[in-house]
């Protein structure tokens, strides 16, 4: 993928991680959120920033694994990238805070569900670009 395609990719993951993640954790599983609230950080605005930054830098390494990954440049082939980042994700972070943390099971299992979607539209988002970069060039 070229340079502009990738950059266009991170640009893209980074607002479907946006939409993803606000209408997942805020509205789809907004109550089971609200049962860890008393273990959340009390100054989580003043953090938005690093998160924003986080956001991106997971952008880019997806874009960057991607590109590593890729052979034959098949949506398949991009689904099964996609769900070998969420489950690296999910175990390194959805199991480590279910064991390091005091919350539900429920509610890590709901986290990694929720990643895998969301790794596997970030997938799509790359094949569509790469696809489709090609052809508008």
């Amino acid at each position: 993928m070229s340079i502009k395609g990738s950059m266009l990719s991170v640009v893209l993951i980074f607002v479907v991680a946006m939409i993803w993640n606000g209408l997942f954790h805020m509205v789809i599983i907004a109550d089971q959120n609200e049962m860890i609230a008393s273990i959340r950080r009390p100054d989580m605005s003043e953090k938005m920033l690093l998160s924003l930054f986080i956001t991106i830098g997971m952008a880019i390494l997806f874009v960057v694994s991607y590109n590593k990954w890729r052979r034959s440049g098949t949506l398949v082939e991009s689904l099964i990238h996609g769900m070998f980042f969420s489950v690296l994700a999910g175990v390194l972070v959805n199991a480590n805070q279910y064991f390091v943390y005091p919350i539900p099971g429920m509610l890590a299992v709901l986290w990694f569900l929720g990643g895998l979607f969301e790794f596997s539209l970030y997938s799509i988002t790359v094949w569509l670009v790469q696809r489709y970069g090609k052809l508008a060039s």
